[in-house]
C-alpha cells in the first residue's frame, strides 16, 4: 500500500512524522515523499528530506482539479 506525504518549504516537523509513524506500521506499506518540485525541502526546524518530484503528476492522476501548477 502507498501512502504519499506532500512537503513544502518550513513544514512542521511533527505535521509529517506523528503520520509516519502511524502509517509505517503498516505491513508492506510504502512511504513516498514528494513535492512540487522534487528534490531537498527543509522543515521549519531543519530537518531535510528528499522528495521525488510527483506533486503535480499525484494531483493530476487522483484527479484534483484545482492544483495549480502555476503556483509551484
Amino acid at each position: 500500500m502507498n501512502f504519499y506525504f506532500l512537503l513544502f518549504d518550513k513544514f512542521e516537523t511533527l505535521d509529517l512524522f506523528g503520520p509516519v509513524e502511524i502509517f509505517g506500521r503498516i505491513p508492506d506499506a510504502r512511504l513516498n515523499y514528494i513535492s512540487t518540485k522534487g528534490g531537498i525541502i527543509t522543515s521549519a526546524q531543519g530537518t531535510q528530506i528528499l522528495t521525488q518530484n510527483e506533486g503535480r503528476n499525484y494531483y493530476q492522476r487522483t484527479g484534483y482539479s484545482d492544483f495549480d501548477a502555476k503556483s509551484s
